[in-house]
């Protein structure tokens, strides 16, 4: 991950949190007894809009651009579907679901095959680990 995006995430996140305080110091509660006039309190709230406007426009382009890099790896394992449909209904997909309804069996075979097998079609955690680690570089 480059630094100046470490450094721009960095800077998106303090500048949230700062505005949210001051929302909350100025505009919500009423448990912060500053004495403020009116025009330097809409002041702060001017500048803690521009903030947040601000925010909010940079953290939807990274929505945008980052749901499209996850559409596109979603769409690039459909084919994976049918054999992990067919894995699933087939003789042992069934006798792994049978087992755990078995008394006297403390069995979690079948969660195990059909992680196995959605990892093996589709993907695994640690290639979605991967997906978000490269779409924030």
């Amino acid at each position: 991950m480059k630094k100046s995006s470490i450094y721009r995430l960095f800077l998106v996140i303090i500048t949230a949190t700062l505005a949210i305080f001051l929302v909350n110091v100025f505009y919500v509660t009423d448990t912060y007894q500053v004495d403020v006039d009116w025009p330097q309190k809409h002041r702060v709230m001017q500048a803690v809009e521009k903030h947040l406007t601000t925010a909010d426009g940079k953290a939807s382009a990274a929505i945008k651009k980052n749901a499209k890099v996850f559409r596109v790896f979603v769409d690039s394992k459909k084919s994976g579907a049918k054999p992990f449909a067919e894995d699933i209904y087939s003789l042992e997909g069934k006798w792994h679901a049978l087992k755990s309804y078995l008394p006297f069996i403390k069995n979690e075979s079948h969660k195990k095959f059909i992680s196995e097998k959605f990892s093996q079609y589709f993907f695994s955690n640690s290639s979605i680990i991967i997906l978000n680690v490269s779409s924030l570089c």
